[in-house]
């Protein structure tokens, strides 16, 4: 009876030692970044693990950038504590779209729509010099959509 136990616990680890983690599947994803002086915005988006960590990363220095007025958009930093300032905090939200190729702003749901395909391959400075545009379109300057 005792062998017959040990062969199946050592079957047992052998079976559970074999599982593969699984891949790097896309899902729903949110983060609220914290970013300037007291800025913040949820991000949702729908793309793996690995994707997610590097758009994170990348607004969060498009966003920081914004905040410090950096870059030649004007107003960028006050506009950037307009958007998302106290009581009136926009969210960021990253779509696989074909009707915008950078951006579109959703005024009454207080929403910057990213396209994440766009996002994703963007390198930091093009990146940067989109969320600059979209937050200033965000205050009625320049396109609500590009």
């Amino acid at each position: 009876m005792k062998k017959i136990f040990m062969i199946l616990l050592i079957g047992l680890a052998i079976f559970a030692c074999k599982d593969e983690p699984p891949a790097d599947e896309s899902k729903d994803q949110s983060q609220t970044i914290t970013f300037g002086a007291n800025l913040s915005t949820n991000v949702t988006g729908h793309m793996t693990n690995s994707q997610w960590d590097n758009v994170i990363v990348k607004l969060t220095t498009a966003l920081n950038a914004a905040a410090n007025g950096e870059g030649d958009q004007p107003n960028i930093g006050p506009n950037t504590a307009n958007v998302f300032g106290v009581g009136v905090r926009a969210n960021i939200d990253l779509l696989k779209t074909t009707e915008y190729s950078y951006y579109k702003i959703d005024e009454p749901a207080r929403k910057i729509l990213l396209n994440s395909d766009y996002v994703i391959g963007a390198t930091q400075a093009d990146l940067t010099v989109k969320v600059a545009l979209a937050i200033n379109a965000g205050c009625g300057v320049g396109s609500a959509q590009q």
